[in-house]
């Protein structure tokens, strides 16, 4: 058995679940196979490919090229150098909405353009893709996030109107964050928040419940952010308890590519 017929057969299997180029898993592949002589043997001496799919080494030798696929594609980038931010770093979330970026901020922009202050839960490297100047009322634009990659990318935007808070939710009381001589915010942003916290901190979601604002925006992502599976259903579900829990009432809807979502209001 040919090893590239091997390493072309997984590379296609992966690519088909996985975002990821083929290209680059057949790299991935040759890479670990090296350090896998014997196994190499074991393949070539091997006659057909479904006596090789039941090999244990080789089995071990797969999850263990998945497993690393699946953690590189959630982690950070780092952006090429164009001067304006020779530091920055990329996440998947941001190269995925990308190509919707501008549809997003349209709907974004027609029901808050005239906003006074924004609070951005969990928000990630969200600010970069926002064009503060189409928001013009906007004095303060508070983020809040555990994500120390983040806060540092976010630090050298230089942005006189974004304030940033890397810590926790929950760290802090809400009044803390907001603007002085106001008790509550124009707009809360919980963009692919939600159903995060909701899988992994459920009991941080009644903190989000108790966010003032006067609307907030919960989005979520129809596709897996590593597989190529929808998720919209599930995504959904979530949200929409989400919003029960709160007494919330839906006021407008956002959808665009691969993330929808719900404007709410009490």
């Amino acid at each position: 058995m040919k090893i590239e017929t091997i390493i072309l057969e997984e590379a296609k299997k992966i690519t088909s679940k996985y975002k990821i180029d083929q290209s680059e898993v057949e790299q991935i592949i040759r890479g670990h196979l090296e350090t896998f002589p014997e196994l190499i043997n074991k393949i070539e001496s091997t006659q057909g490919k479904d006596q090789v799919y039941r090999f244990g080494d080789y089995k071990d030798f797969i999850k263990k090229v998945k497993r690393e696929i699946y953690y590189s594609l959630r982690k950070y980038e780092r952006v090429p150098e164009t001067g304006a931010m020779p530091n920055s770093y990329e996440h998947i979330s941001v190269k995925e909405r990308e190509p919707y970026i501008a549809d997003f901020m349209e709907q974004l922009i027609a029901r808050s353009a005239n906003v006074h202050n924004i609070l951005d839960v969990g928000g990630g490297l969200f600010p970069m893709t926002v064009p503060f100047e189409r928001f013009p009322n906007l004095g303060k634009y508070v983020w809040l996030d555990r994500d120390k990659k983040a806060y540092e990318t976010l630090k050298e935007l230089n942005n006189p109107k974004l304030f940033l808070y890397n810590g926790k939710i929950g760290e802090k009381p809400w009044a803390d964050y907001l603007p002085e001589g106001t008790e509550i915010f124009d707009l809360a942003l919980m963009i692919k928040l939600v159903s995060v916290v909701w899988r992994q901190e459920r009991s941080l979601i009644e903190k989000l419940l108790q966010v003032p604002a006067k609307t907030i925006l919960v989005t979520a992502p129809k596709e897996a952010m590593t597989r190529r599976q929808s998720v919209y259903r599930r995504e959904k579900k979530v949200l929409l308890n989400f919003i029960k829990m709160g007494s919330f009432k839906v006021v407008g809807d956002l959808d665009v590519g691969n993330e929808f979502g719900y404007f709410i209001k009490k």
